[in-house]
């Protein structure tokens, strides 16, 4: 297919996903940065660590830092409470392998 084409579809497939809202919590973060960047700062380093599977304890810190800078225009902007609904979807399962490795580590069980 041309390059054009191809262009074309990826535009398409990005616009059909907005409209069902089906993002995923890195495209709703990178999208909320590219309107505000004030909240850049706490996006890249939450998505850095996301990508590189950085320690869970310090993703879910910096997801709750990221949480707290969209907090204000959540109940007013769509894409900006889709972003906190996907961070709070992510920091469950954070919580479950910050858990796994608590109980992973036998210290301190009653066993």
């Amino acid at each position: 297919y041309s390059e054009a084409f191809v262009k074309e579809i990826e535009i398409f497939h990005v616009e059909l996903r907005e409209f069902f809202n089906a993002s995923g919590l890195d495209d709703t973060a990178q999208q909320v940065a590219n309107e505000d960047g004030s909240v850049r700062p706490a996006v890249d380093k939450f998505l850095g660590l996301k990508r590189s599977k950085g320690d869970a304890f310090q993703q879910l810190l910096h997801l709750t830092e990221l949480r707290k800078a969209v907090a204000p225009k959540v109940e007013s902007e769509q894409t900006w409470l889709r972003l906190d609904l996907e961070l709070e979807k992510y920091s469950f399962v954070l919580l479950s392998q910050i858990a796994q490795g608590l109980d992973g580590g036998g210290q301190g069980s009653a066993d």
